[in-house]
């Protein structure tokens, strides 16, 4: 019988199929399971099940156990890609004809294909929760929508144990969706009630008693945000798994959200002593360590840098002054050698920039602020030319501390490129401020400023009052004007401590110069004009002298108040008049706020401020005078405000944005 060429190869292909089984047996032999406690047990299976044990790459490591998720990507055989396009297809043309019951559950077929793929929980719970929920007008459909999107997240939880970044997710879209958008207001009211979705989505993960508080009028979103991105962590710390992003941009998401549930705190309900803690809790976990959950603050993390090298952001300031010290001994091994090349370099600068070199700094304007960026670059004394000029027997010694020089320079340049990026400084110092007492009366100012506001009353009213014996007195309660006015004192006695919130640009500033144009406004409105005394004359005539007349618009100035003072023939102040607050007015914030505390602040204005055309702007404003704010009724504590109201024109502070958080 003669045999083909063919039959000869597909039977030696079947002899060699066949002994390649006993190695494959060998090598794919699935782990034994323990009866007892339905656990793998270690090193039974073949190579390559130890192989997936030991770096967790088993469908029991990564994730629950689904079968119908196992049966349809086993039935789908070869298939298993072109299924899951065909259904990402079917789900976006539901969501363009509108089904969206269809979306939802062609979405859940979906993800039994790609239970461990993170891109599809990402991207269809994103898209749950904006895309679609924005399809419909009504904020309450809108409010099950995002509910969806964030029930949608939960369940890849099981399915991704090992990824942290559904919990991410979580965070994200909780806070930001039900906290930051244009139905913000409505979104926390319903959830402040929501008991179900606390209980029925939320309690398998998360006790709903860590983010229901009583200041808060029951569930908060930001308080539940920091308890998923608490839970993210966990994940990191206590079960190794890898860590998605950068350690920057990993750790600031928990302390992030306490600061919003302070501002949110601040701007739903009447600021009191609940607010100040708020304040004073984000405070603490963005520098120190965090009162919640008792982990290194922020600023104390270690933080690994694209470069490979440990930082912590709070040591900044503590590695400057080291290096600081090191120039100083630079200067003991070559002593005189930095003055005599500053001078030479001073000496090489035009006349005019030696004036300005010369000028105090309080005394430049805009203009020579700007010409020292470049004059002191020119006059600047690198640590390599003192170094060089170092006697012969410290010239070693020199450049050893410039190597130690160097190596402590490019770590502080690491720590202030990571401090710039999430605008640490910044979050730090306003945190601080708005967990002062000034800051808090500045809130309730804002606060009953903004209710005036919207009732139309802009002047001094006069109300009468019965009390609990029916007699009847009529006393005199502040308008919006008088109120603002007391806002605008108490946030300078908050800022003042805190130069770092006054220089740039950010929404704290950006608020304050509205609220400014406002309160000028409502002057017009009744006929009054810029006072004398205004009690934050000092920080407009700063941003003048910083950056020029057009950074302040209409605003008037010292300068433009000596000179109505001028025309009207009356005498100029004194160069340093010392100005109290004598606005006249009842303190309404006389009332006890929700700790207690009554504003009856003994604060005088004692800006002493001089034009800047004729003497030095020497600015200063101290809480140290007699003159007392005190109301003459004292109303009953409110701790549950107006929901959803916030300071004349956003005096509730800055948000987070671009420009604050980099």
């Amino acid at each position: 019988m003669n045999f083909a060429p063919s039959f000869y190869r597909k039977a030696a292909y079947g002899v060699l199929a066949a002994a390649l089984l006993l190695p494959i047996s060998f090598l794919a032999r699935p782990n034994q399971v323990s009866k007892e406690t339905t656990e793998v047990v270690e090193a039974t299976g073949g190579t390559i099940a130890q192989m997936r044990s030991k770096h967790n790459l088993s469908q029991a490591s990564l994730s629950s156990i689904d079968p119908t998720s196992e049966v349809m990507k086993l039935a789908s055989m070869g298939l298993h890609g072109i299924a899951v396009n065909v259904l990402w297809n079917q789900a976006n043309d539901h969501q363009e004809k509108k089904a969206f019951d269809k979306v939802s559950a062609t979405i859940d077929t979906l993800i039994l294909l790609q239970p461990n793929f993170i891109s599809v929980w990402e991207f269809q719970g994103h898209n749950l929760a904006y895309n679609i929920s924005r399809e419909f007008d009504d904020y309450q459909d809108r409010y099950y929508w995002v509910k969806e999107g964030l029930n949608f997240f939960t369940k890849g939880v099981g399915f991704n144990k090992r990824d942290h970044r559904i919990y991410d997710n979580l965070g994200l879209h909780t806070g930001i969706k039900l906290g930051n958008s244009d139905e913000k207001k409505q979104f926390r009211q319903m959830l402040r009630k929501d008991r179900e979705f606390a209980e029925t989505y939320v309690s398998s993960f998360i006790n709903p008693d860590l983010f229901e508080r009583p200041e808060a009028g029951g569930f908060d979103c930001w308080l539940l945000s920091y308890w998923w991105y608490d839970k993210s962590y966990n994940m990191r710390e206590n079960l190794g798994v890898p860590k998605r992003t950068s350690d920057l941009m990993y750790w600031v998401k928990g302390p992030q959200q306490l600061r919003q549930y302070a501002e949110a705190l601040s701007v739903d309900f009447r600021p009191g002593e609940p607010t100040r803690q708020a304040w004073n809790t984000a405070f603490q976990a963005w520098t120190d360590r965090d009162p919640v959950s008792g982990r290194q603050g922020f600023g104390r993390r270690d933080i690994r840098t694209s470069f490979g090298n440990i930082i912590r952001l709070e040591e900044l300031e503590r590695e400057r002054e080291r290096l600081m010290g090191i120039s100083r001994r630079m200067d003991d091994l070559a002593p005189g050698v930095r003055e005599t090349i500053k001078q030479e370099k001073i000496a090489l600068l035009s006349p005019e920039d030696q004036r300005i070199l010369a000028m105090p700094e309080k005394d430049r304007q805009f203009k020579e602020r700007t010409e020292m960026i470049r004059i002191e670059l020119d006059v600047r004394v690198y640590e390599e030319e003192v170094a060089k000029q170092a006697p012969a027997e410290n010239r070693m010694a020199a450049e050893s501390l410039l190597r130690e020089l160097a190596d402590g320079e490019y770590r502080t340049n690491q720590m202030d490129s990571y401090r710039y990026t999430v605008n640490y400084d910044y979050w730090r110092d306003f945190a601080k401020m708005e967990s002062t007492r000034s800051g808090v009366l500045a809130r309730q100012a804002a606060y009953e400023a903004a209710d005036l506001i919207r009732l139309g009353i802009l002047e001094d009213y006069e109300d009468e009052v019965t009390d609990e014996n029916g007699v009847t007195t009529t006393v005199k309660k502040d308008g919006a004007i008088s109120t603002l006015r007391r806002f605008f004192q108490h946030t300078s006695d908050a800022m003042l401590p805190f130069p770092g919130l006054h220089d740039g640009e950010s929404t704290l500033i950006e608020d304050l110069m509205q609220d400014f144009a406002k309160y000028g406004s409502y002057l017009r409105d009744v006929g009054q004009e810029w006072p004398d005394d205004f009690p934050m004359q000092w920080f407009i005539d700063e941003r003048v002298r910083r950056y020029g007349r057009t950074n302040i618009k209409n605003l008037m100035t010292t300068e433009d108040i000596r000179a109505r003072q001028r025309e009207r023939g009356l005498s100029e102040p004194s160069d340093q008049p010392e100005t109290t607050d004598q606005s006249g007015t009842t303190d309404q914030s006389g009332t006890t706020d929700q700790s207690g505390t009554t504003d009856q602040s003994e604060t005088t204005d004692q800006s002493e401020t001089t034009d800047q055309s004729e003497a030095t702007d020497q600015s200063e404003t101290s809480d140290q005078s007699g003159t007392t704010e005190k109301s003459d009724t004292t109303e009953k504590s409110d701790t549950s405000g107006p929901a959803g109201t916030s300071g004349p024109a956003g005096t509730s502070g800055p948000t987070d944005n671009p420009k604050n958080d980099g």
